[in-house]
């Protein structure tokens, strides 16, 4: 299953997401921290995140809340 938390505005909305087929699902974000609390409240353990995007939309500091919360278990920055 593939999940993808989009930040408003960005290129391709999810768009191409939908169109891969239902068990995908693309969720339109504001901003990194609405990110960080959609990825926070459905990441399971087991779970594989990548995110990418450019540095000026912020999304590094995602990726580094994280790494920093105690629920990650092996992490390849």
């Amino acid at each position: 299953m593939h999940h993808g938390a989009v930040l408003e505005g960005a290129w391709g909305s999810g768009e191409a997401t939908a169109d891969h087929g239902a068990d995908r699902t693309a969720v339109n974000v504001a901003d990194g921290d609405a990110a960080l609390a959609l990825l926070r409240a459905e990441l399971r353990p087991g779970d594989v995140v990548l995110v990418k995007a450019s540095n000026a939309a912020g999304l590094g500091a995602v990726a580094d809340a994280l790494v920093a919360d105690d629920t990650c278990g092996s992490v390849r920055p």
